[in-house]
């Protein structure tokens, strides 16, 4: 029963965020947010952006201009607090967090 309420939870998230993009004349907003060390590469490291749907988050660190060689580097991505890949596709209200990663011994 619990799954069933997460998937129809996952679908009407998915409704809103469709409906938001059409207000938004086919834009999607995404909170961005670059901490650490990182954030001294990018002219704004905290904002808000407006993107058309299917941008990735290998898209988006393009847009914020890295650096070439800190692109390189590993970067660790969150996506609403959960570890992704540059490959996953952003949607409407996501929160973007960029850091390099944390060791520690």
């Amino acid at each position: 029963m619990a799954r069933v309420s997460g998937l129809l939870r996952n679908i009407h998230m998915e409704e809103n965020a469709l409906k938001r993009s059409r207000i938004n004349g086919g834009k999607m907003k995404i909170k961005v947010k670059v901490v650490g060390p990182l954030h001294q590469y990018v002219q704004q490291p905290q904002g808000e952006w407006d993107l058309s749907p299917g941008t990735t988050v290998d898209q988006l660190i393009d847009l914020l201009g890295l650096p070439e060689k800190i692109k390189k580097t590993p970067i660790t991505m969150l996506v609403n607090a959960k570890f992704v890949k540059g490959s996953v596709e952003l949607k409407d209200g996501d929160e973007l967090t960029l850091l390099f990663p944390v060791g520690g011994g």
